[in-house]
């Protein structure tokens, strides 16, 4: 029977078994009377469906309660060349002594 009467079942078996063997696909063809080209062409259309791939995701599991309050913004103080980060609640104490050290008045 020529290569090209054959039908998916008989190509969908001729692959199982080039599979199951250890010949290239040369040899296979050679010993069925087949065409190296169609017997290629057969093995990429029979081909297995690929797995899908597995996707994986981190979750953490954080306990019920009400929703943190935004932290509040903070301000930025220059002087000269110094930079200062007040953040919200900072202690005023600290932060006065921080700029008499840089010399501001308020």
């Amino acid at each position: 029977m020529a290569t090209n009467e054959l039908d998916a079942a008989q190509w969908q078996r001729h692959v199982t078994r080039w599979r199951a063997g250890h010949q290239t696909v040369p040899a296979y063809c050679a010993a069925h009377g087949l065409t190296v080209a169609t017997m290629r062409y057969q093995i990429r259309r029979h081909a297995t469906p690929a797995t899908p791939a597995v996707r994986v995701a981190r979750v953490a599991r954080v306990a019920a309660g009400p929703a943190p309050m935004p932290a509040a913004a903070a301000i930025v103080i220059e002087v000269g060349r110094a930079r200062v980060r007040v953040e919200a609640g900072a202690d005023a104490a600290t932060l006065a002594t921080v700029l008499n050290a840089l010399a501001v008045t308020r």
